[in-house]
């Protein structure tokens, strides 16, 4: 059954692994903080075996579908945030997206303060109103392979910083900043 929550997001403490199969159905909330929010040490998977599913968080300001501070990984079914689908935290956080979509105003921030916020984008499509992956501030790793659509309406990939790495399917180093 859809779910909806409109105080506090669903937390992924260090050492838990949630695997979540949305099955069609609608996890929705208003939650700045993330629907979603993965601790360090966490892990959460999404998948939606009838590809209607989505993680709908937002239709307030700056909410965020998965805020990601250790492991998260999306096979199949919608992340959706009205500022961003997926923020990937610092400390050497990882998201990969083998499939399904991610939207938001960007639709993956990709932050680092100084330690490796890795991000893996294998398949899907990852959509932003503003960009479509934001790399953000120092050692921000983008590895991009597959059949992955990304798209942003002021630039598909942005990143903010020199240091930034874009690596695409063929582990050729792309230049930066990207945008």
């Amino acid at each position: 059954q859809n779910v909806t929550r409109s105080d506090v997001g669903i937390s992924i403490p260090n050492g838990r692994i949630l695997n979540l199969c949305l099955n069609g159905f609608t996890v929705s909330g208003n939650i700045v903080t993330g629907l979603f929010s993965v601790k360090n040490g966490g892990t959460l998977r999404i998948c939606d075996c009838s590809d209607t599913g989505k993680v709908h968080s937002g239709d307030g300001f700056g909410c965020v579908g998965v805020y990601n501070q250790g492991c998260f990984i999306l096979e199949s079914g919608t992340v959706e945030g009205t500022a961003v689908g997926v923020y990937n935290g610092d400390n050497n956080y990882t998201c990969t997206i083998n499939g399904g979509a991610v939207t938001g105003k960007d639709g993956i921030y990709n932050q680092s303060a100084g330690s490796n916020a890795k991000t893996f984008i294998n398949g899907g499509t990852v959509t932003g109103t503003n960009y479509g992956v934001s790399n953000n501030n120092s050692s921000t790793e983008l590895y991009l392979s597959g059949a992955a659509t990304i798209s942003g309406i002021k630039a598909d990939i942005y990143t903010d910083d020199s240091t930034s790495y874009i690596c695409a399917d063929n582990g050729a180093e792309t230049p930066t900043p990207y945008s």
